[in-house]
């Protein structure tokens, strides 16, 4: 691939021999994505405080081990990853840490046709009217 200078993906030669990618606009400055945080200045600060996880949380983090993890191997950790970071802007800034893992959960759920959504929306609200 080579290099563009209209705005397209920059192909980028390291000298380890290794090539890294960007993209650019035509005025140079990198397009971030919605994931990508550092510098923004009306981003503020990160929370770094610890709290306690809710249930949910605690159970988003069991479902993807439990899917992830040895002998399931249902995806890989840079497939959550990158399901994460293809939430949309919207989505991704309402939902917190673990609303954007379980968002991404479901996605690759989907993907690999494990459950469709019709069938992840049943099973939600079975769960919501035994919690009532």
């Amino acid at each position: 691939m080579a290099l563009t200078g209209d705005g397209g993906l920059h192909i980028i030669p390291l000298s380890s021999g290794a090539w890294a990618c960007d993209s650019h606009s035509r005025e140079g400055n990198m397009d971030r994505r919605v994931h990508d945080r550092g510098g923004w200045p009306e981003a503020g600060p990160i929370n770094r405080g610890q709290h306690d996880l809710a249930l949910w949380e605690k159970q988003t983090d069991a479902l993807h081990r439990v899917l992830s993890g040895p002998g399931k191997h249902k995806w890989r950790v840079d497939e959550l990853r990158r399901a994460i970071e293809s939430i949309g802007r919207d989505e991704y800034e309402s939902a917190g840490y673990y609303g954007r893992w379980i968002t991404a959960i479901e996605t690759l759920l989907v993907e690999r046709g494990i459950l469709s959504r019709e069938e992840i929306d049943r099973r939600v609200e079975d769960t919501d009217e035994q919690v009532k």
